[in-house]
């Protein structure tokens, strides 16, 4: 797993 991608998946600002 990236943390880019975890980041931007599972942040809920870029989530929602």
């Amino acid at each position: 797993n990236f943390p880019l991608d975890l980041a931007a998946v599972e942040s809920p600002s870029i989530n929602g």
